[in-house]
């Protein structure tokens, strides 16, 4: 049996933290002194150093307009929906109600977000708000959050990848994870959402499992890391897939030899079923429970996993029993049996358990919208290698997922050479990393969680290369190389980019954007009731401007980007791409909607006209030849490429 390895506490000294990783092979020399083990000052003065190159990096994007916080603006649309869907809460008090009227009003729309995020919001607005008043404390804790859980999501690799990563690489992990270009992405400022906070609990509970890999007899670790996987799960349920993980690499060191990883499975999985059920009562409420969706934390959820955790606790006691024997192929039939019984009586119960939530909208929003967003567009296409810039897409897949090139090799070769507890512990960054590097072609969004996973190989990597310079090298030589190597190592993927014209990210493309159609500066003149009138209105918009219009304004939307069905959409869709102007006054007065905005430049140049033939009533008013029933509404010069018409009868 493998050394167990025991922390001194959940967070004790880097330094007094033996590892299970094995480096003496990285070399016996130690001339240049870089396969010394580092200690817990090298390791806090590289978690400063990155904290302090947060801070320059956050400062520098908000400065050049990379991100619009300084003046008063958030990065994209789900952040403005955010802080609206936080100040409804904050005003009405209604927990349980996630439906925001205000949206295609009168029905609203119940969005599939859940309460976590909302509360952090709440209670960092809560603490400014006596000094700033309620919107603006929001607004700025809003702008912070996700710099402020990058500190501690940087914090957290490091500690994470102690039990793994050899121990020369530690403060290397806190400069490769900021580097990363989907994590400055996710904890960008003024995005007050909650990818940040996932990535922060996926690295937690990567590092508890890790040390339950490690010392399967640490019961704390396996609930800990339960209880994490519960709270990731009820934030969103793309945190299915690390759990997926975890399950999977427990069950397969199972399969294989480690008999004795089954207690700890068996806890995790209670753990992680028992937090999942506290969290499904405390967000849906005892009358919300029989509720069933798939794209938000449902009684679904819980079922799946108490059936997991009852399955291992099955396998525990027949394993007791010795019924499993010592073959292989006998634990590979049982494991498998109990996850097809499981898998048939869930489909039993849940016969939409695999639906696609994306496709909830409806075919006009997942033919004309989805298409068009582009997060989860795939990470490189086989149409975009074969069109005219297929440099350009080779180098978007170097910046997003370039880690993984040197990365991948090497965490093959580790898990190749290791043995015992060491091996269980690349096993399980080997699983999460075959999860998400494919995820992430197939989608650019998972970026962030494959670049995560893929720092501590590449660490492990980049620890392996310093040691072997400092047998062959001398100190002044190895004085002058060693920051210039670093700096490559953190940087190379943003060098192809950054030579072709790369991914645009939310740089000149968005900025441009704002310019043309400033939403802040049309909200001036919604909000002027002596232009728009006393009573609020619903303003029919391009989808893409409704959250900062219900942020900024006091007036309705018909609808949001958001994949829940949404009448609204098809209605407004249909009212702009229709020929006879007859039907679209109807649509009008029958959705309620009382001002209409356009802006040319914006992408409704092309959403609209993707209907051919006739002259649309999107063309008529770009052209500004508005039917009758549309009267324009005059607007100042700095509202860029808007207009506004008021809906009113025929003159």
């Amino acid at each position: 049996m493998a050394a167990a390895y025991r922390p001194p506490g959940a967070f004790g000294k880097i330094g007094n933290l033996p590892h299970i990783v094995d480096s003496t092979w990285l070399g016996g020399g130690n001339r240049g002194g870089l396969a010394h083990p580092a200690n817990d000052r090298e390791v806090a003065l590289a978690v400063a150093f990155s904290i302090v190159l947060i801070a320059v990096i956050q400062i520098g994007a908000a400065m050049n307009g990379h991100t619009p916080v300084l003046d008063g603006g958030l990065v994209d649309t789900d952040d403005y929906m955010r802080l609206v869907r936080v100040e409804y809460l904050w005003r009405t008090g209604a927990w349980f109600d996630a439906v925001i009227p205000r949206i295609g009003p009168p029905h609203g729309l119940a969005l599939h977000w859940t309460r976590p995020m909302d509360i952090l919001l709440l209670a960092g607005a809560g603490l400014a708000s006596p000094f700033l008043g309620f919107k603006a404390a929001l607004f700025w804790w809003g702008a912070l959050v996700s710099p402020v859980l990058m500190v501690a999501a940087l914090g957290a690799a490091v500690w994470a990848a102690a039990p793994v990563v050899a121990r020369t690489g530690l403060p290397l992990v806190a400069f490769i994870f900021v580097a990363q270009p989907g994590n400055l992405a996710r904890f960008m400022a003024g995005r007050p959402d909650h990818h940040g906070l996932l990535i922060l609990l996926f690295v937690l509970s990567l590092g508890f499992v890790l040390r339950v890999l490690a010392d399967p007899g640490r019961r704390s670790d396996a609930i800990a890391a339960g209880l994490i996987g519960a709270l990731a799960i009820w934030i969103s349920i793309e945190s299915l897939v690390p759990a997926a993980a975890v399950i999977a690499t427990f069950g397969l060191c199972w399969v294989l030899s480690d008999r004795h990883l089954l207690r700890p499975l068996v806890i995790y999985s209670a753990a992680l079923c028992a937090g999942l059920g506290l969290a499904l009562l405390v967000e849906r409420g005892p009358l919300g429970l029989s509720v069933v969706e798939n794209d938000k934390i449902s009684i679904l959820h819980l079922a799946m996993f108490a059936l997991n955790a009852a399955s291992w606790w099955v396998l525990s006691k027949t394993e007791a029993r010795g019924w499993h024997g010592d073959g292989v192929i006998r634990r590979v039939i049982w494991a498998g049996g109990a996850a097809v019984v499981s898998l048939l009586l869930l489909l039993s119960q849940f016969p939409h358990l695999i639906a696609n939530p994306m496709e909830m909208g409806g075919d006009l929003y997942l033919h004309t919208h989805l298409p068009n967003i582009s997060e989860i567009q795939p990470l490189i296409s086989i149409a975009a290698l074969h069109g005219d810039d297929s440099a350009g897409a080779v180098n978007g897949a170097i910046f997003w997922l370039g880690v993984a090139l040197p990365a991948v090799p090497w965490l093959a070769y580790r898990l190749r050479q290791s043995r015992g507890a060491a091996r269980r512990l690349w096993l399980l960054v080997a699983v999460t990393a075959l999860a998400y590097v494919p995820l992430t072609f197939y989608q650019m969004r998972w970026a962030s969680y494959a670049e995560t996973i893929l720092v501590l190989p590449y660490a492990d990597l980049a620890a392996a290369i310093f040691a072997r310079l400092s047998m062959r090298f001398s100190e002044q030589v190895l004085g002058l190389l060693r920051p210039f190597l670093f700096v490559a190592m953190c940087t190379w993927v943003f060098v192809p980019s950054a030579i072709a014209d790369g991914p645009d990210g939310n740089g000149m493309l968005v900025q441009e954007s704002r310019k043309t159609c400033p939403i802040k500066e049309l909200s001036s003149v919604l909000n002027d009731r002596n232009i728009v009138g006393r009573d609020p209105k619903t303003i029919l918009a391009l989808i893409d401007f409704g959250p900062e219009l219900l942020y900024r304004t006091r007036h309705s939307v018909l609808s949001i980007p958001n994949h829940r069905p949404q009448p609204g959409f098809a209605a407004g869709y249909r009212i702009m791409t229709a020929t006879d102007f007859a039907v679209s006054r109807r649509l009008l007065n029958e959705n309620g909607v009382g001002l209409v905005a356009i802006c040319e430049g914006s992408a409704e140049s092309w959403f609209y006209d993707q209907e051919p033939g006739g002259r649309t009533l999107y063309r008529a008013l770009s052209e500004d030849a508005p039917p009758p029933f549309l009267t324009p509404i005059p607007l100042p010069d700095d509202t860029g490429g808007f207009r506004l018409f008021a809906v009113g009868p025929d003159s």
